[in-house]
């Protein structure tokens, strides 16, 4: 099984897309010191073929990007200040990346106080890739040992040891199996590219449909089909 991200862009912000981690997978020297997709506003994709609809009259989220901590900041809601969310991106290789977010900085009792998102980047599109969960997640988990997994405080296993390649490689796997998983529910992948929040819906741009295409095809290719 896995978790679809769908809907607005909002959904970085909720963790039920990501993977929890008592290891800290971007550490400042192994952050992008670029980054991958230019800062702006990014707003949803209607279509998995040419021709696409950039959806940007709603729910796209303005990304800025700070080059001293190597970070993206995501804002979920302008008028929130709390629904903001601070990512660290590391490349896991052919268009394939992690980026690192700590939800609560506040709280450093809980085991898994790292979450882990896995993305797909080309040009200025990107797409939150899902989530595994329960007997999908174990199965990928079981050909991993090098790797310590445990249960958070709401029973959903977490990655509580592990050097950080044996941590990467799992997580790409991760992202390849949930995307088998996808084709074969024949749901969508997501995917967002970089627009102007509150212009009217539009056709992709030539630029735009090109990196759109590139995301799609990135993730047939991670996916196997």
């Amino acid at each position: 099984m896995i978790c679809l991200c769908l809907g607005a862009f909002a959904f970085m912000l909720a963790t039920a897309c990501s993977y929890g981690s008592a290891v800290d997978l971007a550490p400042l020297s192994e952050r992008l010191a670029n980054p991958a997709i230019s800062p702006g506003d990014f707003c949803g994709v209607e279509g998995e073929k040419p021709p696409f609809t950039v959806v940007s009259s709603e729910d796209c989220i303005p990304v800025t990007w700070d080059t001293a901590t190597r970070t993206y900041t995501v804002v979920g809601d302008s008028d929130d200040p709390e629904d903001t969310l601070q990512v660290s991106p590391v490349a896991l290789g052919d268009g394939v990346y992690l980026a690192q977010a700590i939800v609560d900085p506040d709280d450093k009792d809980i085991p898994d106080r790292f979450q882990l998102f896995v993305l797909i980047s080309a040009g200025d599109a990107f797409a939150l890739l899902p989530v595994l969960e329960n007997e999908d997640f174990a199965a990928v988990a079981r050909r991993h040992p090098a790797i310590t997994f445990r249960e958070d405080r709401a029973g959903r296993p977490y990655i509580a040891g592990g050097d950080r390649p044996a941590i990467r490689a799992f997580l790409r796997e991760a992202a390849a199996e949930a995307l088998k998983v996808v084709r074969s529910e024949d749901d969508p992948v997501v995917v967002g590219v970089r627009d102007k929040a509150g212009a009217a819906d539009h056709p992709a741009s030539g630029e735009q449909a090109r990196d759109i295409e590139t995301v799609l095809q990135i993730a047939r290719d991670l996916g196997g089909g």
